[in-house]
This record gives C-alpha cells, structure tokens and sequence, in this order.
C-alpha cells in the first residue's frame, strides 16, 4: 500500500514500475530507471486512472501531444486472438514483443511462443490527418516472420495496418483494433 507521499510511475523505455516519492518540484525533476537507467523528467509523465498499478504513464513521444488527446483520435491495441488479452498502443514507436526479463519491448505480450522475439516489430503511430491516426508495422530485430492477413513482412517493409487485420508474429496470432 503506498502512502500519500508516493507515487507509481512506468518507465517510457522498459515499461518497468518505478515508486517515486512525491515531493515538492517534482514536475521539474529527472526520474532514471534503476532497470534500463533511462532518465526521464518527471514532466513527460501524465496522471490516469490507476490501472496496472500505476498513476502516471509517460506522455506521447511526439511534441505534438494534443492531438492524441482529441476523443476522435483513438491509438489502437493489439488483442491476442486465443484468450482476447487487449494491449493498448501509445503515440510514437511501439516495438512489440514477448514478455521477458531481459525484452526491452514497449508492448511486452505476455506468450510462450519462442517464435515470437523480444523485440519483434515496431508500430509507429502518427497522426495521418486532422481525424485519424496512422498505425504503420515493420520488423524490428527478429529472427522470425511477421505476416499480416498471410502477407510476410520482409525485413524493409512496412505496412499500414486496418482495423481486423490478423499478424503473426512468428506463430503468435494477434488482431489490431483501431474503433
């Protein structure tokens, strides 16, 4: 249980949850990550609803964060198509990859397919125009295939990806959602 003082943050770069004391300032103050040693300024960070433990997540990568904060622009998620576990995607560059102590993956899935790598693709979210976002997939450092709707994606590919499209990475089954 945490007292007042404190806070639980998640660190931009490995997604670690990090207890910071709330002091006063602390909007003007650098946080490093004992695990990946990223430093961060607390500024960068936004207060949510607590969900998964923590109260702040880190803001979107782009400058331009407001437009994301518009109701009608919605950055999509993964969902695993087995068990329908949901993994929300963040403006910027998200590498997606299975969960691991070692996977420094912003979308860490949680999967015993060894097919799938710890950094497996990246999806870069940018906005397309005043009314949408543009979720682009490519590979990231993988030994194994990535396919969307049957479609190998080589290693300089990318692709723009549409609410439903099924990707494989590597044998794991995933479905993007984007409404």
């Amino acid at each position: 249980m945490l007292d007042q003082n404190t806070i639980k943050i998640k660190c931009p770069q490995c997604g670690a949850v990090l207890t910071v004391k709330s002091v006063p300032g602390i909007e003007e103050k650098n946080i490093t990550c004992p695990v990946c040693k990223t430093t961060s300024p607390f500024r960068r960070y936004e207060q949510f609803a607590a969900s998964d433990e923590t109260q702040y997540r880190p803001l979107p990568s782009s400058d331009d964060a407001t437009i994301y904060a518009a109701s009608s622009l919605r950055v999509g998620r993964l969902v695993d198509v087995a068990t329908g576990r949901a993994y929300p995607l963040q403006s910027g560059i998200n590498i997606v990859g299975r969960k691991a102590t070692s996977s420094t993956a912003d979308v860490q899935v949680q999967t015993t397919d060894r097919h799938m790598s710890r950094r497996h693709a990246q999806i870069k979210v940018v906005r397309g125009s005043a009314s949408h976002l543009v979720h682009t997939l490519s590979n990231a450092e993988n030994k194994n295939a990535t396919k969307v709707n049957g479609r190998v994606l080589k290693s300089d590919d990318s692709i723009v990806l549409q609410h439903g499209d099924v990707i494989l990475f590597g044998s794991f089954e995933m479905r993007f959602e984007n409404q």
